[in-house]
């Protein structure tokens, strides 16, 4: 068993020499862990216990640990800025069809309303609540 975990250990390693992207990391203390087992002859399933529950406890750990020091950073854009803006309708919208456009900027959207069974017609002025992909997702102004 001594050589499975050496081939885990060198495997993890190479793994993560070639990604760099944190993906077997993981696994080399719980490899480790169950290797110095092995030199002590305990049983099989022993190791194999510790070695998975070694890289459970190790991936949550880091995983809390590195949340908390790396977020995700929200780039903003300049189809950010027209979140709050009125827009005219320039094709009917009707999420049920998936048809719609806005226009706003001089510029051509699709568009969906908010809710699923609210539509706008042609002309109507909307309110953009957000943007989800290439889409304004949008409301009825009042």
């Amino acid at each position: 068993m001594i050589y499975i975990w050496l081939g885990a250990i060198a495997a993890s390693v190479v793994i993560e020499a070639l990604t760099v992207e944190l993906v077997s990391i993981w696994f080399l203390p719980s490899a480790i862990a169950a290797l110095i087992l092995s030199f002590f002859s305990v049983p099989i399933w022993v190791q194999v216990l510790v070695f998975f529950a070694g890289f459970v406890v190790m991936f949550a750990i880091f995983k809390f640990w590195l949340s908390r020091y790396i977020k995700p950073k929200k780039i903003p854009t300049n189809a950010d800025s027209l979140i709050g803006e009125t827009a005219t309708v320039t094709e009917d919208i009707d999420n049920v069809n998936e048809k719609g456009a806005v226009k706003i900027r001089g510029l051509v959207w699709t568009a969906r309303t908010s809710d699923d069974g609210v539509t706008a017609e042609k002309g109507s002025h909307v309110k953009i609540k957000e943007i989800v992909g290439n889409k304004l997702i949008v409301e009825k102004s009042e």
